[in-house]
């Protein structure tokens, strides 16, 4: 990664965003694609070291929720003011989620409640959290938040959506070996993994 930070690259099935690392940066960049209407499939992310600073790369497979997709150069603006702390995702995204909200009709599926699983990457010493949940738009954003509300930093993660499901992996920098530590952390993200309804 070189050039100026943070870089953003878009393609019709791809976000990918390189940025200085901090706490926050994956839900930042999860929060905007869902303001603009972008289902995340998939996603990874890694952080290097350049020129002696830590650059962490987002990269999102997503699919637009509209043929059209979204407008780049509004994406590419919010993401950059959202990474500079200039838009308050978290409020946008409250926002966006109350004005569409539906009523429950009693005809959907009852998905089967969100759960944690905890280990540890034997090749890397890193602990995992991994979470299993219904898929919901906006549910990258509120797990990588409640994470970094918890003060569990993201080393790196790998988000698959299966169906109607996803399998999230969050490899947590620093010991993760106190039990109540990992017990309010799985209560934070268990709160957020629940479905957002009216």
């Amino acid at each position: 990664v070189t050039g100026q930070l943070p870089a953003i690259e878009i393609t019709p099935d791809r976000v990918t965003v390189a940025a200085s690392d901090r706490i926050g940066l994956l839900a930042s960049v999860a929060g905007c694609l869902t303001l603009h209407r972008l289902d995340v499939v998939s996603a990874d992310t890694a952080t290097t070291t350049v020129d002696g600073s830590a650059v962490t790369v987002v990269s999102c497979r997503v699919q637009p929720r509209d043929v059209a997709g979204p407008d780049r150069q509004r994406l590419v603006v919010d993401l950059t003011r959202a990474l500079a702390g200039e838009l308050d995702v978290n409020a946008a995204l409250a926002a966006r989620v109350r004005s569409t909200l539906r009523p429950r009709g009693g005809t959907e599926r009852e998905a089967p409640p969100p759960r944690v699983v905890w280990a540890v990457d034997r090749a890397t010493d890193a602990t995992i959290l991994e979470l299993r949940a219904a898929d919901d738009a906006g549910l990258l954003y509120r797990v990588a938040h409640a994470l970094e509300l918890a003060g569990a930093h993201i080393r790196a993660a790998r988000i698959s959506t299966l169906g109607s499901d996803v399998v999230d992996a969050f490899y947590l920098v620093g010991d993760w070996s106190s039990a109540p530590e990992r017990a309010a952390v799985e209560r934070a993200v268990l709160a957020a993994a629940l479905p957002v309804l009216d």
